[in-house]
């Protein structure tokens, strides 16, 4: 402190106090100047010095904040240089019975951070640095702008294994193998642009241990500089969870594939046994009954096989499954391949708790335009589509066929398949209804999930 004597300066207020605390801070090698008034000092021997920490009485300065102004002496930054402002950064609350220790660091504190806020002393600032990323839990590099590293903390030399030396002299190369140096330009030039960078890399310990760290570089000014600051933050533990994480989900998949490969197979297993029997039976009602319940079975096992064809078990789109749904029963009503179906339906992807109960819907609504609509081997055409509107969405299905008679009339309840309909669409929260229009149309509106 002596190459600036007037850093330091007590206001005598004539007490023998003040003897004591120019003894004490003399003793510790402080220069200490001593005056009545600061204003007169600044305007006479201290003229054009900086001054940077003052002891004061605190009752003889109004401004000071009234919680702290019955201290005795207070250790102050001044904020202006005839000394009638004085700023609320109060480094210490002293009076005639503080100890030696309280007294030392209170001023010194207050010497370092005006140095720090005048920008006159750089060990003042490197000190403040290396204190604060000493302090961090995480692996911390400060970095030149032209490569070179400038200084990392106590953490970084602890989890890595090298000393401070090292891993300033060696670089970044040492611990961070996967960066080249040619990576290393790009980042610090997008420094300039983006002011912070957050990557993901490794590190690499001396003993060949390897650390999966996220960094967060960004700018900052050292030693005046600028430079780059790095923070690395070991998410060993973090990548251990994810990798769990997907470990489980992997098997939750195979079980659910293997479920659905099951379902897909039982379904098929009932539907083979149903078109035996449907082929089997003489009686021509039974046969029908088993080849609507057939139709019914074969909508869920379609639905199944393109839940695992695409290996989305959440969703799938409606062209391919509704065409579906009507191709298998052209199949198991061979008699009805003269009807021209024409598709208007829009790439709408549902889920599958409302693909299951919409495919057994259309199945119904098919299987009855073929039974009432046509009968025979009846020629005709069916109109298919499907529009979204909002958060709605309405399937219309129109055919030219006879009319249908009053038992599939959506009056009465006496058409089982109807009854389904109507079920499953309150399932969905949908609406169903058959009007007539140059033919016979039926609608099924519901809303979107």
């Amino acid at each position: 402190m002596k190459d600036n004597p007037a850093a330091l300066l007590l206001i005598d207020d004539g007490s023998a106090v003040i003897q004591r605390y120019e003894d004490i801070l003399t003793l510790n090698g402080f220069a200490v100047k001593k005056t009545h008034s600061c204003a007169a000092y600044l305007a006479g021997e201290g003229k054009g010095e900086k001054l940077g920490v003052i002891l004061l009485p605190g009752d003889r300065y109004p401004q000071i904040p009234l919680s702290i102004r019955s201290a005795y002496f207070l250790i102050c930054i001044l904020s202006s240089e005839d000394c009638s402002e004085c700023s609320d950064e109060v480094y210490g609350c002293l009076d005639e019975n503080s100890s030696v220790p309280v007294i030392l660091s209170a001023v010194k504190k207050g010497l370092r951070d005006s140095a720090r806020r005048e920008g006159d002393d750089a060990s003042s600032e490197e000190f403040t640095y290396r204190d604060i990323i000493n302090g961090m839990n995480e692996s911390v590099w400060v970095i030149d702008m032209d490569g070179p590293i400038i200084n990392v903390n106590d953490k970084a030399v602890e989890q890595l294994g090298y000393s401070r030396e090292e891993l300033i002299r060696r670089g970044l190369s040492c611990v961070d193998r996967n960066l080249t140096e040619e990576q290393v330009r790009n980042l610090r030039q997008m420094m300039e642009g983006d002011q912070i960078q957050v990557f993901e890399t490794v590190h690499t310990t001396r003993d060949g241990r390897t650390i999966p760290v996220e960094v967060s570089s960004s700018l900052i000014r050292y030693h005046g500089k600028k430079s780059i600051l790095s923070i690395a933050r070991d998410i060993g533990d973090r990548k251990d969870t994810e990798k769990q994480l997907r470990e489980q989900l992997e098997k939750d998949e195979l079980v659910v594939k293997a479920m659905h490969h099951r379902i897909k197979n039982n379904l098929a297993t009932l539907s083979n046994l149903l078109s035996l029997q449907s082929r089997m039976s003489t009686n021509r009602e039974a046969k029908d009954v088993l080849q609507e319940a057939l139709a019914r079975l074969q909508s869920i096992s379609l639905l199944y096989n393109k839940l695992l064809e695409t290996g989305n078990f959440k969703g799938l789109s409606i062209i391919g499954y509704f065409r579906g749904i009507v191709d298998s029963l052209l199949e198991i009503y061979p008699e009805k391949g003269q009807i021209a179906v024409n598709w208007d339906v829009e790439d709408i992807v549902l889920e599958e708790k409302q693909l299951f109960p919409l495919g057994v819907i259309v199945d119904e609504l098919i299987t009855n335009i073929f039974k009432y609509g046509f009968p025979g081997n009846g020629s005709g055409h069916i109109g298919f589509s499907v529009i979204r509107r909002g958060s709605e969405i309405r399937i219309r299905i129109f055919n030219n066929g006879v009319p249908f008679p009053a038992e599939a009339d959506q009056t009465t309840q006496k058409g089982f398949g109807l009854m389904i309909v109507r079920l499953l669409c309150k399932q969905i929260g949908g609406e169903y209804r058959m009007y007539r229009e140059d033919g016979t149309v039926q609608e099924i509106t519901f809303p979107l999930i």
